[in-house]
């Protein structure tokens, strides 16, 4: 079973600008992170999708972040928000609150933020970073 949220009400967003571009290959950087170490059946939990333009150029940045249970059950967010504008050095933080299903398998669970670049700064590259938590 898959289980599909609308993370319209719960997720908060903010954007920042670095003093100076960061030096990478790639043309972004992602990184993910889950507020709690363990959470409940039924209790809630929130996590972080972070990423940063590293490249030279304006680009466009598709989030989506999801989590992935111990029995492979995944819960998808599904956001109201169009792709994010970054110029270059700036970052992006998407905060998303959910609750895990009262049916959450137990054992180790895997918040994911996969992030996308679009545009010719980006050429459709896409990076992912996880965090993990305890559901028990």
């Amino acid at each position: 079973m898959r289980r599909t949220i609308s993370a319209l009400a719960l997720a908060g967003a903010a954007l920042f600008s670095a003093a100076s571009p960061a030096v990478a290959q790639d043309p972004i950087h992602v990184s993910a992170h889950a507020s709690f170490d363990t959470v409940s059946p039924g209790g809630f939990q929130s996590g972080e999708c972070a990423v940063e333009n590293t490249s030279g150029e304006r680009l466009l940045v598709v989030l989506s972040p999801s989590v992935t249970y111990a029995d492979g059950e995944v819960q998808r967010f599904r956001l109201n928000q169009p792709p994010t504008v970054l110029g270059p050095g700036e970052a992006f933080i998407l905060s998303v609150a959910f609750a895990v299903p009262e049916d959450a398998a137990p054992g180790t669970a895997t918040f994911t933020c996969e992030a996308r670049a679009v545009g010719a700064g980006g050429g459709g590259f896409t990076q992912t970073a996880t965090d993990t938590f305890e559901v028990t």
